[in-house]
């Protein structure tokens, strides 16, 4: 039996995250090497919790989901692990060859801001430090290794079989038509929201618990002050421009404080507990 990426991504979806966390881990693990489309699977991945994420990494190994045609995503690698480091290695060297020097951003180095230094490409990678960064593709990239293979000096196309559509729907306004490869970075505020969300989720059941959490002085707004610090507490470390997208994000009144309403706003829109009904095209909710 074999499956599409759609098909497990409906199957997962009738687990609640969080609540059905070893459900939805043992799904992918069980069907991942049974895909077809499996060039969909980096998609499959982000529908996952960062916790769920990095379980089903243990399990199949972080060398076995890398696909370098579908690179494009968010990486947390701990250098110390030699697998994190060879997929480091990978995608400097994947860089070069599709000679993009802004390939890689939003790069934190033990949560601090961080420039790549240049020698590390030529080997010089060390083994110690947690490295977080989006790797991202222009249109003009993204179609040429869709077409030709992330190694396009072989022209050799990837098996049509393998490619896949597959997309969650708030990601699908930033990819190539008819592909699940988000193309530009725009895409990647939206999937810094997700996962700040599913950050605090993992934590709290529902928004006002999480909100009464963040007000540190009790004060019935939350200032960018406690935010930080209440993020830093649930392991997500942002760069300065993300905070400032973020924030943007959940001040809806631009009053430089973000209420309840605003945060639970924030927590209804970004909440990944949907189901697919085959039979409303685009359509999502749970029952």
């Amino acid at each position: 039996v074999y499956f599409k990426c759609d098909q497990i991504a409906q199957m997962l979806t009738y687990f609640k995250p969080h609540k059905s966390m070893q459900s939805r881990i043992d799904l992918v693990v069980a069907t991942w090497s049974r895909v077809s489309d499996w060039h969909g699977l980096a998609n499959l991945l982000r529908m996952l919790t960062p916790f769920e994420h990095k379980c089903v990494l243990h399990r199949i190994g972080h060398i076995n989901t890398f696909d370098e045609v579908m690179a494009v995503g968010f990486y947390e690698l701990n250098l110390a692990h030699v697998g994190d480091r060879f997929i480091f290695q990978e995608l400097l060297h994947l860089s070069q060859r599709e000679k993009k020097d802004e390939s890689l951003i939003h790069p934190l180095l033990d949560g601090q801001t961080f420039s790549i230094p240049a020698k590390w490409i030529l080997g010089g990678v060390p083994e110690f430090g947690v490295l977080s960064f989006f790797y991202v593709r222009d249109k003009t990239t993204a179609t040429r290794v869709l077409e030709y293979g992330s190694v396009d000096h072989n022209k050799k196309e990837p098996p049509r079989g393998s490619m896949s559509s597959f997309v969650e729907e708030y990601l699908r306004p930033h990819c190539l038509e008819d592909t699940g490869c988000p193309v530009g970075d725009a895409w990647t505020h939206a999937f810094m929201c997700r996962r700040v969300r599913n950050k605090l989720a993992e934590k709290f059941d529902r928004p006002e618990y999480c909100f009464a959490a963040l007000d540190d002085d009790k004060s019935g707004v939350i200032d960018p002050a406690e935010l930080a610090a209440g993020l830093m507490q649930v392991g997500v470390l942002l760069t300065e421009e993300e905070s400032a997208k973020l924030i943007h994000e959940l001040d809806d009144d631009a009053s430089g404080e973000i209420s309840v309403v605003e945060f639970i706003d924030f927590w209804s829109d970004f909440a990944p507990e949907k189901r697919f009904d085959p039979e409303i095209s685009g359509t999502w909710g749970w029952d």
